[in-house]
């Protein structure tokens, strides 16, 4: 990797060390590009729908009670049953203890998988009627919650804040990959005592919308609910440049014939200075091999 810097004056010099850390954050030699991908079956995944109907008078009784923890659906959906009004919500929480402390998100996508064995909303996926659309809303859980226990009266609160929206399908049995929950999931790490998954629900709670997905019930573990996370890690512990971490870094200055003048180890700024004007050379060394090479030139 070739650098080149144009320093108006010594001082600026002090910096040169630090740029080239910089850069090796970018490279890797610091901060390490990791990433954790979720996709769990019924035995460790944690999903339920919840379910209310404005009247008890009908077949399926008094569902605003009733779990359905172990649904094979991961679903939000605005219907009529039996011709009384009704809607759907999903919960879902991803263990996210795998994930290293101070990790830093540098993104984090959720993808989710067309149920199409589905026996809802007349056996059609994704679907809108009367509406102009089924977009949905992905909302962070605030408070705890137990997947075979929960139900519609005993649903746990939500947070607006940094809220995702759903786009409305394309066409009926839409795979939904890769939606973007960066926000979410750093919101998650950084409030953990008030982070406890997302639900998914209609954004217009109007008849006839839906959108269909599988749940980690269903016996297709292709179509369980995913999450992928992009992180780094600090392999010092230690978010600052400090001595201990930057010590195994040594920069070779040179003047324009190539002899050496300086050596310095490590970010020593105080140690970076008496240069007269002209143009240099400085190697980046790491182990005895040149990790990266450049110029600057002082008026």
């Amino acid at each position: 990797m070739q650098i080149n810097y144009f320093l108006l004056n010594p001082d600026i010099l002090k910096f040169l060390i630090f740029n080239l850390l910089l850069i090796l954050v970018f490279t890797g030699e610091i901060f390490s590009q990791k990433k954790l991908v979720l996709q769990p079956d019924a035995q460790k995944g944690k999903d339920a729908v919840i379910w209310y109907i404005n009247t008890k008078q009908t077949r399926h009784g008094d569902v605003a009670n009733k779990n359905f923890g172990d649904n094979k659906d991961f679903k939000a959906m605005a219907w009529t049953f039996q011709g009384d009004f009704g809607e759907k919500r999903s919960l879902i929480e991803f263990d996210l203890s795998r994930l290293p402390k101070k990790s830093h998100i540098t993104s984090a996508y959720l993808s989710l998988y067309a149920n199409e064995a589905s026996n809802d909303a007349g056996k059609k996926g994704h679907e809108y009627i009367y509406v102009n659309s089924n977009e949905c809303l992905l909302q962070r859980i605030v408070e705890p919650w137990t997947e075979n226990q929960v139900t519609w009266n005993t649903q746990p609160k939500i947070t607006h804040e940094n809220e995702v929206l759903i786009n409305k399908s394309e066409y009926p049995h839409q795979d939904y990959e890769n939606i973007d929950i960066t926000q979410l999931v750093k919101d998650e790490l950084r409030n953990p005592e008030e982070s406890f998954g997302f639900v998914m629900s209609v954004k217009e709670a109007k008849k006839y919308n839906c959108l269909i997905f599988a749940s980690s019930d269903n016996p297709n573990p292709e179509l369980h609910p995913k999450i992928v996370i992009n992180y780094t890690t600090d392999k010092s512990n230690n978010s600052h440049f400090g001595k201990k971490q930057s010590d195994k870094y040594v920069v070779i200055i040179y003047n324009e014939k190539g002899e050496e003048i300086k050596r310095v180890k490590g970010v020593l700024f105080d140690k970076i200075s008496g240069f007269e004007s002209g143009t240099y050379h400085f190697n980046l060394m790491k182990n005895n091999h040149i990790i990266s090479a450049g110029k600057f030139i002082i008026y």
